[in-house]
């Protein structure tokens, strides 16, 4: 037997060991929860318990249940979590948080950043936290996404140290953002629009902005209603309609009920009816419902009658 050629079999078996650890150090996951403002990880902490959390994060090859259970034992620690009897353990929860983090989880780098960013059980580093924030940012996570834009158009104090003006770059995040569902992102392009501060005004643009602030697949904003009601009512960015306005006053009752009661001087009694009409129409597709819908109207006294 010529002992200068390796024998295949051990060959084969070194081949197999490297893939199973290359593939158990994969990163498996990009964003845990696709709505962070929905802090969506409550459920899961109904349903399991921090044995199940444990046992799950310690799994190889690693698994997005396995990198889930990591991000959330990590905020855990980071904040303590009374229930389930954790006492707050910086140093336990960034060292989870890192492992979900080289595991792929967009969602532990925007927590990491803010860790270093204020310096929570670690020396504050401002350089390394942007770093995380570009990084899950690039990976497509909301709160980064509006986090880092605002900090480019000189919204976020905190950034104000470590990121410079830069108002294309800042809108170009944001719009992101906001159209992968962020309200708050999208309520950021409105009102940058309306006010023709940083852009020149727009008005086309901030309604249509105002739209998807008002509502995307992760929810709605009624306050967003005011400013729709608003550039119909004026003829901002889109031509004068009445029954479009005080649809959207009755979206908003009874904030919306001087708007209404200022509309109708102008309406017939046919438009009135048409923009009640789709007002209910709103609330029934959304399962969500204000005091006229059921022919109720706010009094100056606040009652509905």
């Amino acid at each position: 037997m010529d002992r200068s050629k390796p024998c295949l079999r051990c060959t084969f078996r070194f081949s197999i060991v490297l893939i199973f650890f290359l593939f158990s150090q994969m990163a498996v996951s990009d964003i845990i929860y696709e709505n962070p403002d929905g802090r969506e990880y409550g459920e899961d902490l109904r349903e399991g318990t921090l044995q199940d959390f444990e046992r799950a994060s310690s799994q190889i090859p690693v698994t997005e249940a396995a990198v889930k259970a990591q991000y959330i034992i990590g905020l855990l620690y980071t904040k303590g979590y009374e229930r389930w009897g954790v006492e707050r353990d910086l140093d336990q929860g960034l060292t989870l948080l890192q492992s979900a983090w080289k595991n792929g989880a967009a969602d532990a780098g925007y927590t990491l950043a803010h860790i270093y960013l204020q310096g929570l059980g670690v020396t504050r580093d401002s350089e390394l936290a942007l770093e995380y924030l570009r990084e899950s940012s690039n990976m497509g996570f909301l709160l980064s996404l509006r986090e880092l834009g605002r900090a480019y158009i000189g919204e976020e104090e905190d950034w104000e140290d470590q990121v410079g003006q830069d108002v294309s770059c800042g809108l170009a995040l944001l719009e992101r953002a906001a159209n992968s569902g962020d309200l708050k992102s999208a309520m950021s392009l409105a009102s940058i629009y309306a006010k023709g501060e940083l852009v020149e005004k727009d008005f086309v643009a901030a309604r249509e902005w105002t739209y998807k602030w008002a509502e995307s697949q992760y929810g709605t904003d009624p306050n967003a209603f005011s400013w729709l009601a608003r550039f119909y009512e004026q003829g901002l960015g889109v031509g004068r309609d009445l029954v479009q306005a005080y649809k959207f006053y009755d979206l908003m009752d009874p904030a919306g009920a001087d708007g209404k009661a200022r509309l109708a001087e102008e309406m017939t009694d046919e438009q009135i009816a048409e923009a009640i009409r789709q007002s209910r129409a709103w609330q029934e597709e959304h399962n969500t419902f204000v005091p006229s819908y059921y022919n109720l109207e706010y009094q100056e006294d606040g009652s509905f009658r």
